[in-house]
């Protein structure tokens, strides 16, 4: 499914299709193509999703240790550098739903210090032109956060989710974005080109300062799905992502 060409992966699975530059973490993947059934056309979502930036807010800074496949698994290591001297793991995995039809990449993430003391909060962002905007809250409710006829600047994703939707625009598709619930700490949704309709996601990760030896991981995933009933899809795919276990190792 994923292919390296120099630092360039591509991901060639049977119903998405997406390119990775290892060297700019920050663009995320993009080049996307979607369908959501082996029977409906390809579409093309406008913008990237699962831009990462690691703490030191220069991930260019991170020298690329290795990169291989494994099965699903696009596997990528870094060197330590910058003040907080981490050392970051990232893991894409192909995803597929057959009973939802929906298709997507979990994105795994590990970090490390070589310091006694170290803080490495990172940002995972996804930008994309959309109709509306979606978010669960605490109370189970799915509440609309954003439409192009009631363009709210910024909205806190509630606390105690981390739960997105965004109706993707020109495409009878959508986005979901979701923390595992264990690794949410905070995020929000806002308007970055009202011309456009371009809203973007940016969730905090590894709010906790780390110690030397001590490994931490979150897990998120995307996954493009019909608009058809799509409420009721994600909460159908976030619960059994709140049920998966964490991966033993990548």
């Amino acid at each position: 499914m994923w292919s390296l060409s120099g630092n360039v992966a591509q991901l060639h699975s049977a119903n998405l299709h997406a390119r990775l530059d290892l060297n700019r973490l920050l663009d995320g993947l993009q080049t996307l193509d979607a369908r959501l059934s082996p029977e409906t056309e390809w579409i093309r979502p406008t913008g990237q999703i699962l831009q990462f930036q690691l703490a030191d807010s220069n991930t260019h800074n991170h020298r690329l240790l290795d990169a291989y496949v494994r099965g699903s698994d696009l596997i990528v290591s870094f060197a330590g550098s910058g003040q907080a001297g981490a050392l970051p793991q990232l893991c894409w995995r192909s995803l597929e739903s057959a009973e939802i039809s929906a298709c997507g990449v979990e994105l795994i993430m590990s970090v490390q210090t070589e310091l006694l003391h170290a803080i490495l909060t990172s940002t995972l962002s996804s930008r994309l032109a959309i109709e509306e905007a979606w978010m669960l809250h605490e109370s189970g409710e799915w509440k609309c956060c954003w439409a192009a006829a009631q363009a709210v600047p910024e909205c806190p994703l509630p606390s105690a989710r981390g739960l997105l939707l965004l109706r993707l625009a020109g495409t009878g598709a959508c986005y979901l974005e979701m923390v595992h619930p264990s690794d949410f700490y905070q995020g929000t949704v806002a308007l970055v080109d009202k011309t456009s309709a371009v809203c973007e996601s940016r969730i905090r990760l590894f709010p906790d300062a780390l110690e030397k030896g001590v490994i931490r991981c979150a897990r998120v995933r995307g996954y493009f799905l019909p608009r058809a009933n799509d409420l009721e899809s994600a909460q159908v795919l976030f619960q059994e992502f709140a049920r998966s276990q964490p991966p033993l190792t990548t």
